[in-house]
């Protein structure tokens, strides 16, 4: 009997060695499906990792590109203000020189009253003397020609003084811009 149980243990043990294979059998067989799908998975990582590395390059060509015209646009934005400094100063100046103007329309003022007041001492004189009446009449045509003058001078300052109101205008949207 003894040799019936040891060949009962021996076709046991082989069956269970049968078992074990077929078991590490299947193992393998899901093993290499695992590395086939292991591999596919790594050759797709490996397309994506180039993918990204290129959007990676192009981004930092990108924002290179970005940094450059961000300080070409810093640059201008300097010079802009440069000019509108400079443009302020000029219009400043402008205002002085518009000032000078009305000083100067104000003396001419002052030149009319006088020269009216010269038309009423000669119209005193044309009537309190019998002189030449031929020379006084051209005098009388001098002043009115010298009125005319000062009546388009008259007009002129009324065009400056509209001009000053138009700079003081552009002043105050200068003052507001800042």
């Amino acid at each position: 009997m003894k040799e019936k149980e040891r060949i009962s243990n021996l076709e046991e043990l082989m069956a269970e060695s049968l078992m074990r294979l077929d078991r590490l059998d299947d193992g393998q067989q899901r093993l290499e499906g695992r590395m086939f799908n292991l591999d596919h998975n790594m050759l797709e990582l490996a397309k994506n990792q180039i993918k990204l590395n290129d959007r990676q390059s192009s981004l930092q060509e990108n924002m290179s590109t970005l940094i450059q015209v961000v300080r070409k646009n810093s640059n201008d934005i300097g010079g802009i203000r440069d000019d509108f400094g400079g443009i302020k100063d000029e219009i400043g100046g402008t205002k002085d020189e518009i000032g000078g103007i009305r000083d100067d329309i104000g003396g001419i003022k002052n030149d009319i009253g006088g020269i009216k007041d010269e038309i009423g001492g000669i119209k005193d004189e044309i009537g309190g003397t019998k002189g030449d009446i031929g020379d006084i009449k051209d005098d009388i045509l001098d002043i009115k020609d010298k009125i005319s003058e000062m009546s388009t001078k008259e007009g002129v300052s009324n065009l400056f003084e509209a001009m000053m109101n138009g700079f003081d205008r552009v002043d105050k949207r200068f003052d507001s811009m800042q």
